[in-house]
């Protein structure tokens, strides 16, 4: 009995259109939660994927690139990772930076109580 493939399920339809895609996805799910993307997971079949679409010559895993270009972002990427079978993406909580508030602070360089010079 043969195996199936891993970007097949149910009736015969891939899991994802490209990994690239889900890869992106995957990351803006991770935003809209307030997280920040750390690494991506590939496993077997979706590392040789992943190198055939990022035109590695050959599909072969060792041209690929090493982190992944994402909007506003620089992934770095596990390759053939035996715990993943397809695709995933971990993240961390973001560090939060306080806003400043533009009324409550005078604009850089300004001193406040301080006479302008004659």
């Amino acid at each position: 009995m043969s195996r199936r493939h891993w970007s097949k399920r149910g009736f015969n339809r891939p899991i994802y259109a490209s990994i690239t895609n889900e890869i992106n996805w995957q990351i803006a799910q991770l935003r809209r939660k307030g997280m920040e993307p750390t690494l991506v997971r590939l496993g077997p079949y979706a590392s040789v994927v992943y190198a055939w679409e990022q035109w590695a010559r050959d599909a072969r895993i060792e041209d690929a690139p090493t982190h992944h270009r994402g909007y506003r972002c620089l992934v770095p990427i596990r390759y053939r990772d035996a715990k993943v079978s397809g695709v995933y993406v971990e993240g961390r909580p973001r560090d939060e930076k306080p806003r400043r508030n533009t009324r409550d602070h005078p604009p850089p360089g300004d001193t406040q109580g301080s006479a302008p010079a004659p």
